[in-house]
């Protein structure tokens, strides 16, 4: 399963070789920035950045999420996590690629997720 997955990656290798690009985290000082200024920019956005205030602004043309249940699994309940990751599914445009943990996958595909 893993491998199958990982075979779509191939097609991006070098795709934004030529073009500058915006790696957007989840700390305080992105509220210090004019974030504005990257509307129309290749942006990678993590974590919970899409709750930011602008990211139907910056839609960030990449999503890049670590291990959700894999990693964070025995801390949280499973439900939070897929409340997390459908308010994630929603708020992000369709365009959107996302990167996730290959061991998440069968969860993500147990509730329809992205």
């Amino acid at each position: 399963m893993t491998k199958g997955c990982l075979k779509k990656n191939i097609e991006l290798k070098n795709i934004e070789a030529n073009n500058r690009c915006f790696l957007l985290g989840t700390g305080a000082s992105t509220n210090e920035q004019n974030l504005k200024l990257l509307s129309g920019e290749v942006s990678i956005a993590v974590a919970g950045f899409f709750t930011h205030e602008l990211i139907h602004i910056i839609n960030p043309k990449y999503y890049l999420v670590n291990s959700v249940f894999g990693l964070h699994g025995k801390v949280m309940e499973e439900k939070k996590f897929i409340n997390w990751l459908r308010a994630m599914d929603e708020t992000l445009i369709d365009s959107t690629i996302m990167f996730m943990d290959a061991g998440d996958k069968p969860f993500l595909d147990k509730y329809n997720l992205f």
